[in-house]
């Protein structure tokens, strides 16, 4: 990684470890209040999904909201968006392991084997940070709470990797 006074503007300001650890964290979430779905967490690999599919505005909106949507008619309907999320996850691999250690020393969150395992001790300081942050910062938010709901209520990891076109 790049130090950190040496960072473009943008990345200091849109990819940082801490705005990225907090998305994670409501993806986390999400996971974690999924109910009657096969798995009660995120798995590590899956946080590597989050960034490139909420960062990317155009993704983010094309993104159902509802859990109960198919991810395979979502990827068939957007076939430019899936297309280009293996290069973006790619490119996002360094942002997330920085925001995955972040978030762990921070008391985000933990990892037990492969399960993302949130703290919810944390959740009324994000809270408070999300509220006072701007509309597309919220949605962007709610976009990976929604996404980690969605991947526990889709199928294992494996499946949801190999329907993206994209190798962990």
């Amino acid at each position: 990684m790049t130090a950190w006074h040496e960072r473009a503007h943008e990345e200091r300001h849109l990819i940082n470890p801490a705005f990225c650890s907090v998305l994670l964290w409501h993806a986390g979430k999400g996971s974690s209040e999924s109910t009657n779905s096969p798995r009660s967490s995120l798995s590590f690999n899956e946080a590597f999904l989050i960034l490139p599919l909420v960062l990317h505005q155009k993704t983010r909106q094309s993104l159902p909201s509802r859990i109960n949507s198919s991810l395979p008619v979502w990827i068939n309907d957007n076939p430019l968006f899936v297309e280009s999320l293996p290069r973006r996850a790619r490119s996002l691999v360094p942002f997330t392991k920085e925001a995955i250690v972040f978030g762990g020393t921070g008391g985000l969150f933990r990892f037990e084997g492969d399960e993302m395992l949130i703290t919810v001790e944390r959740e009324p300081d994000i809270r408070a940070m999300v509220f006072r942050t701007s509309n597309e910062v919220q949605q962007c938010m709610k976009k990976a709470h929604f996404l980690g709901k969605w991947f526990t209520h889709t199928g294992s990891p494996e499946t949801i990797f190999t329907l993206l076109g994209v190798r962990p």
